[in-house]
Formats: structure tokens, C-alpha cells, sequence
């Protein structure tokens, strides 16, 4: 039976595999989601009880005694930033996330400059219809100047020998500890994943639009303040988004970054959605979108470039007499009304860029 159905995929084209590997793919998927419905009650409910907290000491009594990390915490019973501090007081270098959500926030946020994140799973949203919320990134991987790339291991299935004789011979010499949690019997596989999940296991905006496709010839503009920016993404761009130049952050940024496409980049010069609150706002997580369309996101400060600066006024300066870069501004007469453009700014009432006249 198998070298019939060998033979006969080998005459089908490749377009009729890719769509029997989809609809695979979609049904494992929907099983995973069922399988995770079910046991979530359960995984909430022994989580609030104190044989679970017990386990949790343990782990972290084996993280630190057998396999020497000069720190480890609970992070369901230690506020996170608190611990980092104690942990990292110059800040987080290498945050290998496979969790998203609040968690992944808290140590992003307490990265530090140059930092780097290399996010290979979000299981905080894999059992949610919806993404989960969590504080927003942005701010900082500008101002740290973080790189942020997303990756699943079939990037390197080519390495893929390569990677078990080494992870082998390392676990021989042992330079790699493990332990595993066996649970017997394929029956009881729902209760082993239930176990693994609970951590048993160790601007004017028609104005702004038109002159933007109309004068200065982009193919696409909507108002994201009065359109959905998911549908309209999907519109404009149906493959979805190659590169994002974000200096927004918040659920417009998190709309955008999950409608990007495979190997997207974001380049992250601002956040100007959290400039104005005491703390920073909430938005849909970006992981799993970074994972499973291995994106890579980086942000950065006009510093970097300082000496280049000369460079690129002198260029920028030859575009705009050329009339390759189009330009408008809004000026405000006089110094005294600069909160008032500033204001006027930050609500979109500016064409262009903002100058006060002085």
C-alpha cells in the first residue's frame, strides 16, 4: 500500500502535495486545538493548588544544583521584572522566548542595549482563540537598539544530522544535561500533554490618503483610525507584508506584524502609541507571527549613523531638488504655540512634517 501511494504521489504535481500537506497541516492543528480545549480547565485548576507550587520549587532547585544556572525563579509566584533585576542588574543580553505573552514583555523589556531575541515558540497563545494581549515592546527595542528574529528548526533540516551526532557527543562528555518525564502508554498521551503545558514536565485622514497615492504615488493608503487594518492589509498586500517600518507600536504595529509574510523584516524607529501613557499600553503578542514566518525585527536609534550624518543630508538634499523625494510641511507661526503643534502632532492635524516657524 505504501509503494502505490509512493508511486502515485510521484506523478502528481507538486501544487496537489503542497495542498495535501496543508490540509494535513490543518488538521493536525485543529486536533492540537481540541486536544488543548479540553485540558485547560484542568490545568487551571491544578495550578492553584499546592502540590503544583512544590514542583515548581523542585525545578528550580534543579536548575540551580545540578545544572549550575546561577539564577532561576518561579516566575508564577516572583514578579518577573523584580527577579530579572536581581538576576541581571545590567540588563538581559539573549532571550532564547518560547513563551510570548506578559512573560516574554517583562524580560524583553528588561533587556539590555544591543540585546538580542531569538523566539522559536508562543505557547502562552497556542491554546487561545485570539492572540492574547501583553505589554508592548516597542519602546525598548528602539531605544535598546534589540534585534528580534523568529525561526522554526526546518530552516536548518539540512543540518539536521549535523546537530544530533554533536547534541550526542555532548550529552556523552557531559557538557548537556537532561531529564525526562516518561509517561507510559500512547492512551495516556492527552494527560502527558496536559502535564507538559502545566509545567509538570521538567492625519486629515481623506486628505492624507489622497495626497499620498495621488502626489507622491503609492499604491496603496487607508486610514487606520476608521478601517480595519487587518482586511485592509489584505487588500493591498495579499501576500502579505515584506518589510515594516515601525515607529507606531501598539495593536496598529501588532496588526501588521502578523499580516506580514515569511522572512518579513521590521525595522522599529519609534513608538509614539506609548509616548504619552505612564506605563506602557497593551497589544496583541507578535511571537507566534515571528516564529512561524521567521521574522526578524530590529530596532534603532539615528545615533548609529551619526558619523554618516553629513552623507545623508547632502543626499537627501540632491532627491529633493531632483524631485525624487516629495515633501510637505506644516508650519505653526511663533515659539509660543510649540505645545500647540506639538499637540496637533501627536492627533494628526499635520500634512507632512511638523515645523514651528520661530
Amino acid at each position: 500500500m505504501i509503494e502505490i501511494s509512493n508511486r502515485f504521489d510521484a506523478l502528481r504535481t507538486h501544487e496537489d502535495q503542497d495542498k495535501d500537506v496543508n490540509k494535513l497541516w490543518i488538521t493536525v492543528r485543529n486536533n492540537i486545538k481540541e486536544a488543548v480545549n479540553v485540558t485547560i480547565g484542568t490545568i487551571k485548576k491544578n495550578r492553584r493548588k499546592p502540590w503544583f507550587d512544590e514542583e515548581c520549587k523542585k525545578l528550580v532547585k534543579w536548575l540551580k544544583e545540578e545544572l549550575g544556572f546561577h539564577h532561576a525563579f518561579n516566575y508564577k509566584t516572583n514578579d518577573a521584572t523584580e527577579a530579572l533585576k536581581q538576576a541581571a542588574p545590567d540588563g538581559v543580553d539573549v532571550y532564547f522566548d518560547n513563551v510570548g505573552g506578559e512573560l516574554s514583555s517583562a524580560v524583553i523589556n528588561s533587556m539590555r542595549e544591543w540585546g538580542r531575541n531569538s523566539v522559536c515558540g508562543s505557547i502562552s497563545g497556542y491554546n487561545e482563540s485570539n492572540l492574547p494581549k501583553a505589554t508592548i515592546i516597542q519602546p525598548v527595542a528602539v531605544f535598546k537598539q534589540l534585534r528580534m528574529e523568529g525561526f522554526v528548526y526546518s530552516r536548518w533540516h539540512d543540518r539536521w544530522d549535523e546537530g544530533i551526532t554533536q547534541l550526542t557527543q555532548w550529552v556523552r562528555e557531559g557538557k548537556i544535561k537532561y531529564r525526562e518525564t516518561v509517561t507510559e502508554g500512547f492512551q495516556n498521551t492527552p494527560k502527558a500533554f496536559a502535564g507538559m503545558l502545566q509545567g509538570d514536565n521538567l492625519g486629515k485622514a481623506v486628505v492624507k490618503v489622497k495626497w499620498l497615492k495621488e502626489e507622491l504615488g503609492f499604491h496603496h493608503a487607508f486610514n487606520y483610525k476608521t478601517n480595519d487594518v487587518t482586511e485592509a492589509l489584505k487588500q493591498a498586500a495579499p501576500d502579505g507584508v515584506d518589510v515594516y517600518f515601525d515607529n507606531v507600536g501598539g495593536e496598529l504595529s501588532s496588526a501588521v506584524i502578523n499580516s506580514m509574510r515569511e522572512w518579513g523584516r521590521i525595522s522599529v524607529c519609534g513608538s509614539i502609541s506609548g509616548y504619552n501613557e505612564s506605563n506602557l499600553p497593551k497589544a496583541t503578542i507578535i511571537q507566534p507571527a515571528a516564529v512561524f514566518k521567521q521574522l526578524r525585527m530590529e530596532g534603532f536609534l539615528y545615533s548609529q549613523w551619526h558619523d554618516r550624518w553629513e552623507e545623508g543630508i547632502t543626499q537627501l538634499t540632491q532627491w529633493v531638488r531632483e524631485g525624487k523625494i516629495k515633501y510637505r510641511e506644516t508650519v505653526t507661526e511663533g515659539f509660543q504655540n510649540t505645545p500647540k503643534a506639538f499637540a496637533g502632532m501627536l492627533q494628526g492635524d499635520n500634512l507632512g512634517k511638523a515645523v514651528v516657524k520661530v
